[in-house]
């Protein structure tokens, strides 16, 4: 959506000065890239999910929508509803700041209108231009967010009816959630006048790899069942060292993941 990485120069955003050092635009100028690209990109990922599913623009009844890396009203779910020709009835939510979780309470949100009216079909977008926030500095925190933290965008929709079965679906069994407190002062982010500021120190994937296992073996037991018998698992990563400690601190058959 900016040119910045691929202009000798510098681009639109981080321009590179006579001395050859680049600028550092001020969050307000981040933010306004953020309010043309989230439109533009949560729009086209958004109609593909919708041609692919085999509903009509019709039938969506809700629109959830998910970013941290990035403030504007109208926002992206007043655009999906408008660019995407969707009905004026359409009830529309913003999920914000949670971080690269916000795809799960995004999903759940979406599930539950679904358990509430058994017609609703969800549209969900999820989408953060972290490269807007890049922090040109030697802070070991901003090199760890810059090589960990991409720009990404994506859609699903969620429906309490029967999937085509000329369509592939998931279905959607269930969610749970928990907290682990000591990792709170380990990975922050705050709203700083160049950008947003994160912190996020190496004692991470320490802090998951040593409470994932009885976390999940409270997780599950609603279901009754333990982490032996699940036979898939996908982890979101976060980083080499994160797969790494799961990989060790867990019962998990993580080489079938």
């Amino acid at each position: 959506m900016v040119d910045d990485f691929n202009h000798p120069r510098g681009g639109s955003l981080f321009k590179i000065d006579e001395q050859g050092t680049p600028s550092n635009p001020t969050t307000a100028e981040r933010n306004a890239v953020f309010s043309r690209a989230s439109r533009e990109l949560s729009v086209s990922v958004a109609r593909r999910a919708l041609a692919a599913s085999g509903f009509a623009r019709e039938d969506i009844t809700h629109v959830v929508y998910a970013s941290c890396t990035g403030f504007v009203n109208p926002g992206p779910d007043f655009y999906l509803v408008r660019d995407l020709n969707l009905k004026s009835s359409v009830e529309r939510y913003t999920i914000g700041f949670m971080g690269c979780y916000a795809a799960f309470p995004a999903l759940r949100m979406a599930a539950q209108f679904c358990e509430a009216r058994k017609e609703a079909v969800v549209l969900v977008v999820c989408l953060e231009l972290c490269t807007l926030h890049m922090q040109l500095d030697d802070r070991p925190d901003a090199m760890l967010a810059n090589s960990l933290f991409a720009d990404g965008a994506a859609a699903a929709i969620v429906s309490a009816r029967e999937p085509s079965r000329d369509r592939p679906a998931y279905r959607v069994e269930g969610f749970a959630s928990a907290l682990v407190p000591k990792g709170e002062a380990e990975m922050a982010w705050d709203v700083g006048d160049h950008g947003f500021d994160i912190k996020l120190t190496s004692y991470v994937p320490e802090i998951l790899g040593a409470e994932l296992q009885p976390l999940m073996q409270r997780l599950l037991l609603p279901w009754k069942k333990s982490c032996q018998e699940i036979e898939e698992w996908a982890v979101h990563p976060g980083g080499r060292g994160i797969l790494d400690k799961v990989e060790l601190g867990s019962a998990f058959p993580m080489n079938r993941c």
